[in-house]
This record gives structure tokens, sequence and C-alpha cells, in this order.
């Protein structure tokens, strides 16, 4: 009796943790959840370190990592599981129990999700940077265009009436409308400037 009732204190005790963790784990509000993730992991297990690895045939990088054993690749790891292609989980520890392998299972969903909603958070961020900035093109474009259209309609009438033949402009005023002419087609160049400069 008193070996049994032991037992059932045992396996109540380890399925209160058990729920404790995936409460926790499935309370985390932070905005990028994956360091708290996989900081809960370490503790829950005891591990001496955990890494999330992204690799390539190139190259390994470490998305996340908590620990100072934590893997920095999966050969360096005792244990790896996989969260997505090319993503896995690398933990370095105690040996994992068959109770302690279901825990994981959630532990590799959550941070598959979290994964996902970082990478969803990225495209996002990139979608709304792209739109500020065809927003501001198009602010600047519309500033522009009346910029370009003033010294061009001054440079059109100035040549279209000194090219009129049936008036004789005195010298001083051809010598104003050339100045004219000088003057707006300085103000275009130093306008195209910019706009290159700012390309």
């Amino acid at each position: 009796f008193v070996s049994v009732a032991s037992r059932r204190s045992s396996e109540a005790e380890h399925a209160w943790r058990e729920a404790s963790t995936l409460a926790a784990l499935s309370e985390s509000s932070a905005t990028d959840p994956l360091d708290g993730i996989v900081t809960l992991l370490s503790q829950t297990f005891d591990l001496s370190g955990v890494s999330v690895l992204k690799s390539d045939p190139d190259h390994t990088e470490i998305v996340t990592s908590f620990g100072a054993a934590a893997p920095e690749t999966s050969q360096a790891a005792d244990f790896t599981s996989e969260i997505a292609p090319g993503v896995s989980l690398a933990i370095n520890g105690p040996a994992l129990t068959a109770t302690d392998h279901r825990l994981l299972t959630a532990f590799v969903g959550q941070l598959s999700k979290a994964l996902e909603q970082r990478e969803l958070r990225h495209i996002a961020m990139e979608a709304n940077a792209l739109a500020k900035a065809d927003e501001l093109r198009t602010a600047i474009l519309r500033a522009v265009s009346h910029d370009l259209r003033s010294p061009l309609a001054s440079i059109k009438a100035s040549v279209s009436s000194l090219r009129q033949t049936d008036i004789d402009w005195p010298q001083d005023v051809r010598e104003d409308f050339l100045a004219a002419i000088e003057s707006d087609t300085d103000r275009l160049t130093g306008i195209i400037t910019n706009l290159l400069d700012l390309s």
C-alpha cells in the first residue's frame, strides 16, 4: 500500500509539473516568444544547453539558444528533433524519458508556431516598409512635378516670345528673356540633380 501510494504521489507530482509547464507554454504572450520557449524548455528538463538551429548545406545558423552548453551544430548535441524543414532543436543534457518525449513534442509544436509567427512578422515589416517607401515616393513626385512645371512654363513662354516674328523686341527685353531662360534652366538642373541624388 505504501509503495503504491508513493508511486501514485510521484506520478501526480510529475503530472502536475507537466500540466504547469504546458500551461506556461500556452500562456506565452510575448511578441516573439521563441526565446521564452527555449528558456522554459531548458528549465523544465534541467538541460545544460538548448539551441534552435537553421541549417543548409553550406553552414548552420543559431536562431536562438539558452545555456552554457548550447550546441552550435546538430553533431555537437546529445539529442536533436526536427522543428521544420531545415530547422531543428538541439539539446545537451540528461537523457529524456518516454514521458519527457511526450512533453518535448508539445515544445517542438510551440517552437514551430513561434518560428512561423516570426517569419510572418518579418514579411509584414518588409511589406510595411515598402508601403511607406511607396507613399514617400508618391509624395515626392507630386511635389517635384509642380516644381518642374513652373520653370518649364517660364522657359516656354520666353522662347515663344523671342520666336515671334511680328514683334521686334528691344535688346534689353531680349536680354531679360534670355536671363529668365538661363535662370530657370539652372533651377531645373538643380531639381534634377537633387532627384538623382535621392534616387
